[in-house]
């Protein structure tokens, strides 16, 4: 089974292109911190940006309805593209979306109120 979740935070804007005239692609990335204690026992964090790619109607919503800085989640497959280049072979790994929703609001507690 091929089934990725993330939520988080765009770290840019989405931009869409036009690859022809009845397709469509955005590609971004949604970050995640790993925090964990180096070999000194020190407190360390590392931030990792997971790429994301959408088309079509998937890439319209996603590039009209969020900008960087707002929360996103989103569903798909982990797909791999390799490729070579003067004699160098490449790959890269990314989320092929399938769906896409706005995270839940965060609840407010009487706490957050003055």
């Amino acid at each position: 089974m091929n089934h990725a979740t993330i939520s988080g935070f765009l770290g840019k804007d989405v931009e869409i292109k036009n690859v022809s005239d009845k397709f469509k692609v955005c590609n971004f990335s949604v970050p995640y911190t790993e925090k964990y204690k180096n070999a000194q026992g020190e407190k360390s964090e590392t931030t990792h940006w997971i790429n994301c790619k959408a088309i079509n109607q998937t890439a319209e919503f996603i590039s009209k309805y969020f900008k960087k800085g707002d929360g996103i989640e989103i569903e798909g497959k982990l797909k791999v593209d390799t490729w070579e280049k003067d004699g160098v072979k490449h790959s890269s790994t990314y989320i092929m979306v399938d769906n896409v929703s706005f995270p839940p609001a965060k609840k407010q507690s009487d706490s957050d109120f003055i």
